[in-house]
């Protein structure tokens, strides 16, 4: 019986570092989840960085976009005309709009020049008629380049009497900045003519070297009154 009971005893002893080790926890097993855990934490921490690195890229890129897009214009196409009476305050029925005519003596060699004038607001630049031996050539210029250039028209009328409605409503084409013309080929010898000019132009209000435009400025006013008097109105 004792030895019975000592050789259980002894089984036991033997059993209890197997049966140790086993609930030892295994170190390695652990280890292996935390690399695990570790990777995926790396891997969310660098895909959280790319994503505000490509955040911050957007946003600069949008900065950029802001920044350098074209704006909006002030005044799109805008009607410009060299400075001069409106027909509408000579005859009313001609038109509504508020065009601007020169009457222009061409029987001399000569420079003239004259302000350009945008909606009846603002100057924006200047023309100059240039006569010399019997030739007439007409060219402009405006103040700014970022002012930009739409539609170039001008043309000459023999006298006021000659214009109609039509005239100021169909651009037809029959003259061109900075060319000669024959006064006498072109213009049938007439040197007291009328000059139209219907230019359109882009710009904003706070383009560079543009000009208010006072209509009741009293040298505007004697100006344009010396004007109607070269063609008796």
């Amino acid at each position: 019986m004792k030895k019975r009971i000592l050789l259980l005893l002894l089984i036991a002893l033997m059993l209890l570092p197997g049966a140790a080790m086993a609930k030892r926890p295994s170190f390695g097993g652990s280890g292996g989840k935390d690399e695990v855990q570790e990777e995926k934490k790396e891997k969310s921490e660098a895909e959280r960085l790319e994503y505000l690195k490509e955040e911050a890229r957007q946003d600069t890129l949008d900065k950029l976009r802001r920044a350098y897009e074209p704006k909006p214009k002030d005044y799109d196409q805008n009607t410009v005309c060299s400075f001069g009476p409106q027909f509408r305050d000579v005859s009313p029925r001609m038109t509504d709009e508020w065009y601007m005519f020169t009457p222009i003596d061409l029987s001399e060699d000569g420079v003239q020049q004259f302000d350009l004038i945008a909606g009846n607001m603002y100057v924006v630049g200047e023309l100059t008629v240039t006569v010399k031996a019997g030739k007439v050539q007409v060219d402009y210029a405006y103040t700014d380049p970022n002012i930009e250039i739409g539609r170039e028209y001008f043309t000459f009328f023999p006298d006021y009497e000659s214009i109609t409605a039509e005239d100021l409503e169909q651009f037809k084409p029959r003259f061109g900045y900075g060319r000669n013309y024959s006064i006498e080929d072109k213009l049938g010898g007439d040197t007291d003519v009328v000059l139209f000019v219907c230019n359109t132009a882009t710009f904003q209000r706070t383009t560079r070297g543009i000009l208010s435009y006072y209509q009741t400025n009293p040298d505007r006013v004697e100006m344009r009154e010396a004007m109607l008097d070269m063609i008796g109105k």
